[in-house]
């Protein structure tokens, strides 16, 4: 009676080589394990909140959105393009808000923004 492996079988396992290092795929989780779900939802949160601002100051007082583009656009070239960096989604916000378009159509793009955004930040568990 011959006894073969799966991994014989199919030429497949289940541990993966990282870097040359050989390990089990069921300690590669990624980040929806430990303490990287707390700074993952910790990151949903200020991402939430300042879109929450966003919001809030273009039903509030749509003149901010206009000034803080402006504050932008007058920083030198490379602190601009450090403000781009960082801040693509919000910066493509205001891109959008100080746009010709209609207002609903400036509103609907901007929540899809924030929900990209969210989405893209949301602690998903890799299995």
């Amino acid at each position: 009676m011959v006894t073969t492996t799966w991994e014989a079988v199919v030429g497949y396992s289940d541990r993966l080589d990282v870097g040359g290092w050989r390990v089990a795929g069921e300690s590669h989780q990624g980040s929806g394990t430990g303490g990287f779900v707390v700074l993952n939802l910790l990151l949903v949160a200020v991402v939430g909140l300042i879109w929450a601002g966003f919001a809030l100051a273009a039903w509030q007082d749509p003149g901010l959105l206009a000034a803080t583009w402006d504050w932008v656009d007058a920083l030198p070239a490379s602190s601009e393009i450090m403000a781009w960096v960082l801040g693509l989604p919000w910066m493509v916000g205001l891109a959008v808000w100080q746009g010709t378009w209609p207002d609903l159509v400036r509103v609907g793009l901007i929540a899809g923004l924030a929900l990209a955004s969210l989405w893209a930040v949301y602690p998903h568990r890799i299995v």
